[in-house]
């Protein structure tokens, strides 16, 4: 069933959905784990900024946590080994980027919620190592049951399926 909202057609229960109530969690676990309180969060780039799905910052004790959360479930697929990239980047970036604004004690973690998915960067991979270089973590977050069932049926309603494209030379 689909809901609409400002003429914006959502669908009930999408990924999204499933997305933010496992990241909600995850953040839960996370700040319970370093005694800071995680919330969405932007850190500002110089002429852009970047969006983290938690951060939190305690300048009195100098200390700053930033996360990621991959609320997947399954094998990850080539686009999404690309987001995984991307957000080891971005957490290599604002790590950087605090400790350039003095704060000596900045934690960058990458938070998988299977371990299947950690894979990705805990194993022999390029992206493994660049993580390790520039100090971002790796965790695996356990979640409950019902939620991991909920993101494989988000999964399956969302078409993550590879197609081919065919493209004719002549038409391009």
């Amino acid at each position: 069933m689909n809901q609409k909202n400002n003429g914006i057609v959502k669908r009930a229960g999408s990924r999204s959905d499933t997305q933010a109530e496992v990241e909600s969690h995850v953040l839960e676990v996370l700040s319970q784990r370093f005694g800071l309180q995680l919330v969405s969060g932007k850190v500002d780039t110089g002429r852009s900024f970047v969006q983290l799905d938690g951060l939190a910052i305690d300048r009195e004790r100098n200390i700053a946590v930033a996360v990621e959360v991959f609320a997947h479930a399954g094998r990850v697929k080539a686009a999404q080994r690309h987001k995984v990239h991307a957000d080891v980047f971005k957490l290599a970036l604002v790590r950087s980027l605090l400790r350039d604004q003095g704060i000596a004690d900045v934690t960058a973690v990458f938070a998988f919620t299977c371990l299947e998915c950690a894979r990705s960067l805990t194993g022999r991979t390029w992206i493994a190592d660049a993580a390790s270089r520039y100090g971002v973590q790796s965790v695996s977050i356990e979640i409950p049951t019902e939620l991991t069932s909920k993101i494989l049926e988000a999964q399956a309603r969302q078409n993550l399926i590879e197609t081919k494209v065919e493209v004719n030379n002549g038409d391009i």
